[in-house]
């Protein structure tokens, strides 16, 4: 019995020694990964991301043909990006942008190209504000441009130099040097 015991410890101790000498020189080394310092960490195709409220309701939804999020500035490039804000009142806003960057935290967007903003007014029709270089905030659901803007709705045309629009409240501001032309609107037959 005894000798039976010393013989299993053997074939067991031989055992173990085998599988340590076949780990270190027969199995390729692990790999070892660095963390990124520079360059793009992740990226994707046909995104979409939503931000939910804490009643269940979306904030808003982001969608983009493509993502890079970049390092070491951690700011997410989007490709083609559709941005619909959804006040807690009222009509969604929908923006859109040959290019936007989604800053850190996930809530400010800054959309440098040509931006398009529709939304509906209180009877349905489409009012379309067009300006550059325009900054969401989709916490606070505000959007802001230094660039000259065009507000287009059902009977006038309104520009101006500088955008602040508050969605929440429906309102597009523009800033100085105001103009505005206004038509009768045709009668649909």
């Amino acid at each position: 019995m005894n000798a039976q015991r010393l013989l299993t410890g053997a074939a067991l101790a031989v055992t173990l020694l085998l599988g340590l000498w076949l780990a270190r020189h027969v199995l390729p080394p692990p790999l070892k990964v660095a963390p990124l310092a520079r360059g793009t960490d992740y990226s994707a195709d046909d995104i979409t991301l939503t931000q939910m409220r804490r009643d269940g309701q979306p904030r808003y939804r982001l969608r983009a043909t493509h993502l890079a999020h970049t390092l070491p500035d951690r700011l997410t490039r989007l490709t083609d990006p559709v941005l619909v804000v959804y006040p807690e009142h009222g009509a969604p806003v929908t923006l859109r942008s040959p290019s936007a960057v989604l800053l850190p935290g996930d809530t400010v967007v800054r959309m440098p190209e040509r931006v398009v903003i529709t939304r509906q007014d209180a009877q349905g029709r489409t009012i379309r504000v067009i300006s550059n270089d325009v900054t969401v905030d989709t916490r606070r659901q505000i959007a802001t441009s230094p660039k000259p803007t065009r507000i287009e709705g059902p009977g006038y045309v309104t520009r101006g130099i500088g955008l602040d629009a508050n969605f929440k409240q429906q309102v597009f501001d523009l800033l100085k040097d105001v103009n505005s032309v206004y038509t009768r609107p045709t009668a649909q037959p």
